[in-house]
């Protein structure tokens, strides 16, 4: 991966990190049934292997649509971003008043 200049190269040069398969790629913060908080590293293979799952068993394409609906602090918002920027497809946010809202979503009159 490589930081554009002036994200930490200093001097104009871009940092560049080296990340493999095993290389965190996402850490989700659960309390699991435990009751106490942890983090759980989650690896680039096994977000890839995600991704390639739910592009194929849904079809999705870059000319796909899709709607991030849960909240970034929850773990399920992975499933909802990255298999359909990994596919190229849209990705539409929507604000939390809209997401009380069946109708406007469906974009169907009240």
């Amino acid at each position: 991966m490589v930081v554009p200049s002036g994200k930490g190269g200093g001097k104009g040069n871009p940092l560049i990190i080296d990340v493999d398969e095993q290389s965190p790629a996402i850490i989700c913060y659960t309390s699991g049934t435990t009751g106490r908080p942890k983090g759980v590293m989650i690896e680039h293979h096994s977000v890839n292997n995600l991704c390639a799952w739910h592009i194929e068993t849904f079809h999705v394409t870059a000319a796909d649509r899709a709607t991030k609906y849960a909240r970034f602090s929850f773990d399920a918002s992975v499933w909802e971003i990255l298999p359909y920027l990994q596919a190229g497809a849209t990705l539409h946010m929507i604000d939390g008043g809209t997401v009380q809202w069946t109708a406007a979503l469906s974009g169907r009159p009240g």
